[in-house]
């Protein structure tokens, strides 16, 4: 709310304004979406291997798991997770959120284009 509160100020506008399109036109991302970001830029460095080695066996692949050829066998394995605090840890959220990303953006050639496609995919969902 406090972002929004901000937003509205720097763009001179009603208490009561609509934001999403400020975010859009001031290219900024909303708090949420900034948590996604970093949790996509890393499973982005994990995917490529530019994470230390103390990372290496982070996260699994379903073809790890089980060894019969699914659709989504080459994709992040997501763990079961009883509570909810496991839950909000990189482990499940991070699986989840990169599996659901596009292939475009999730093949991007570089970290900055990666950066780029979803600072741009957040954008148009403004």
């Amino acid at each position: 709310m406090l972002q929004k509160r901000i937003i509205r100020i720097v763009n001179k506008k009603p208490f009561d304004a609509h934001t999403d399109p400020l975010f859009r036109d001031s290219k900024f991302l909303k708090f949420v979406d900034i948590y996604s970001l970093h949790l996509g830029k890393f499973m982005y460095s994990y995917n490529n291997n530019l994470l230390p080695p103390s990372f290496s066996n982070f996260l699994l692949r379903t073809n790890q798991v089980h060894s019969y050829n699914t659709r989504g066998s080459n994709q992040f394995y997501i763990p079961f997770c009883r509570t909810n605090i496991r839950k909000f840890s990189i482990i499940y959220q991070g699986p989840v959120f990169f599996n659901k990303l596009c292939s475009d953006i999730r093949n991007s050639l570089s970290s900055n284009s990666f950066q780029s496609k979803i600072e741009n995919y957040f954008l148009s969902c403004y």
